[in-house]
């Protein structure tokens, strides 16, 4: 992780066994950026130190988003990587900022560009950030990790080879 700065436009490959989550029981391959893992970063406080809950998060821009992956991959990639379950799962300071975002696939292990890949991290870090409303007063930042499905206009699409 001392290295995080150094390589914050690579992704690392990772493949992970039994893991919960979506299809859980099989494996999940993950891009990642190497920031550090969710679970070590601090989480947001209050005045008594106690852990504030997030009651809504959403991206700033979903139009954003589609013109980010339009640009980056073919609508053939797009359908591809939707019938491979791609997820995007980032690590989020309590401002919004995008500080981490992971590219996952669940049970699949697609063939795709790397440096596609790269870029889509790098563009959803540089220009997305989340609205995000707390259910109590935040006196103390922190870390957050949020997930979402990134083709769901393809998510009817069957499972195709590359």
């Amino acid at each position: 992780n001392a290295q995080v700065k150094v390589f914050k436009d690579k992704l690392i490959k990772e493949r992970k066994e039994d893991f919960t989550g979506p299809g859980s029981g099989g494996y999940v391959i993950e891009y990642t950026d190497l920031a550090e893992h969710s679970e070590y970063l601090p989480r947001c406080k209050d005045a008594n130190s106690e852990i504030v809950d997030v009651s809504y998060n959403n991206l700033n821009s979903v139009e954003k988003f589609n013109q980010i992956k339009k640009q980056i991959f073919t609508e053939d990639e797009m359908k591809y990587l939707a019938a491979n379950n791609c997820f995007c799962n980032a690590i989020v300071y309590s401002t919004g900022e995008i500080i981490s975002a992971t590219i996952t696939f669940y049970n699949s292990d697609p063939e795709i560009e790397l440096r596609k890949l790269v870029e889509f991290s790098r563009q959803i870090k540089e220009k997305l950030t989340f609205d995000i409303t707390y259910t109590g007063s935040v006196v103390k930042k922190g870390y957050h990790n949020f997930g979402w499905k990134v083709f769901p206009e393809y998510s009817n699409t069957p499972k195709l080879r590359k």
